[in-house]
């Protein structure tokens, strides 16, 4: 709709201001995630050629036009966050994890979980041990047990080097394709020589026929069980590799536990960083700003950049997650990152609103109501958690081993 006279004017869209908080939930548009809604999600990206061996969409929180989502294959393959202390990291690291296991089946997408600090650095709450029931997650640990860092470490180089010797010269991309057109075509059959009782061959009809084949060039389509009966080649997911306070394993304070195998750590994550857009493996890291952890090979080739804004006290100031992505490309989106550890009752988003709208303002998205979090009932990960886990026992998804 238009006023009269400016039909070959221009509209300029204008956006809507950020929320002071955000669902994720809300922002996945699982506000009552079930596994129906969840194995529809699987199934698009299945039949999706573009994620081809896997999806990996992470959405961050709510933008001024849309949910903001960093999709680490196409625009990746890394993401770094930066940000002070109580500017909402870990509760971003969350709501990546929950975000890349709604949008992918366990068994074409796995997880990694690291808490840099341990508990003698400062740690404090439960980081992103909360997250270790989605079944996407394949292995957890801390900083606090050097033993089980090199473990992960040389585990994590290992994988790296299988992936290397699978794909060869392929990048993930194309082996995956190569995999399903192999998969759909084989060459024409030549004939068998008959028996001279003028039977099949010891095989039966896959050995011999009543008539010849012919020589012919043309690509015969395989059936599906032959296809099961050939495809040898182990499956290949993807992977990706989250770490909390990766300053803390840059440089570990004095007296930490994990300070005798923070290098390993940190080596294996730089071939990561090096090698993981070829093999299919992706690293989201968390950080203070500034220090050595901008030398770093994880900050120097992320490509994907998140700046979180200091905490701000006052009614009026937006909750911590407050922050802008940066695209490869230079572009700068703000958001508000997505809480998924809030207690939020059911019935918050489907009381209804009436709110003044004026006329400049028509066709803008719909202003976001602000959501008060309860004190009790589960959190949103833990309803998601459960949710995922039964959509993954209805699509018998294979489990996927941990590296350590």
């Amino acid at each position: 709709m238009r006023t009269d006279g400016t039909a070959g004017a221009g509209h300029a869209r204008v956006s809507s201001p950020l929320p002071q908080s955000a669902r994720l939930l809300d922002e996945l548009g699982l506000a009552r995630a079930t596994p129906p809604s969840l194995m529809t999600r699987w199934a698009d990206a299945a039949d999706d050629p573009e994620s081809l061996g896997g999806r990996a969409w992470a959405v961050l929180g709510a933008g001024p036009r849309g949910p903001v989502c960093a999709d680490l294959v196409a625009e990746g393959p890394h993401l770094l966050i930066e940000g002070p202390a109580g500017s909402g990291r870990t509760e971003l690291l969350r709501a990546v994890v929950a975000s890349l296991a709604a949008a992918e089946r366990p068994d074409r997408l796995s997880v990694v979980l690291m808490d840099g600090r341990d508990s003698v650095s400062g740690g404090q709450g439960e980081g992103l041990r909360v997250c270790t029931d989605v079944p996407h997650v394949t292995t957890h640990l801390t900083a606090n047990d050097p033993v089980r860092m090199r473990e992960f470490a040389q585990s994590l180089s290992a994988e790296l080097k299988r992936r290397a010797e699978l794909l060869g010269r392929c990048d993930f991309a194309e082996w995956h394709t190569g995999r399903e057109l192999s998969g759909r075509m084989v060459a024409q059959r030549t004939a068998s020589p008959r028996n001279p009782t003028g039977t099949a061959g010891p095989s039966g009809d896959e050995a011999g026929g009543d008539l010849d084949s012919p020589p012919s060039s043309t690509i015969r389509l395989r059936p599906g069980a032959a296809r099961r009966r050939t495809d040898t080649a182990p499956p290949l997911h993807r992977l990706v590799v989250i770490v909390d306070d990766l300053d803390a394993l840059v440089s570990p304070p004095l007296g930490s536990p994990g300070r005798p195998a923070a290098g390993s750590v940190i080596r294996a994550l730089e071939a990561v960083s090096r090698e993981g857009e070829r093999l299919g493996v992706h690293l989201v890291v968390a950080t203070g700003p500034g220090g050595r952890t901008a030398e770093s090979e994880a900050a120097r080739r992320a490509t994907l950049r998140v700046s979180l804004d200091p905490p701000a006290t006052g009614p009026d100031e937006p909750a911590p997650g407050r922050g802008r992505l940066t695209w490869p490309d230079g572009r700068i989106t703000a958001f508000q990152a997505g809480r998924v550890t809030g207690r939020i009752p059911r019935t918050a988003t489907l009381r209804p609103t009436v709110v003044p709208l004026e006329w400049d303002r028509m066709g803008d998205p719909p202003a976001r109501r602000p959501v008060r979090e309860l004190g009790n009932g589960p959190t949103d990960l833990a309803l998601l958690a459960s949710a995922l886990e039964r959509a993954a026992r209805e699509v018998a998804a294979a489990e996927v081993p941990s590296l350590l």
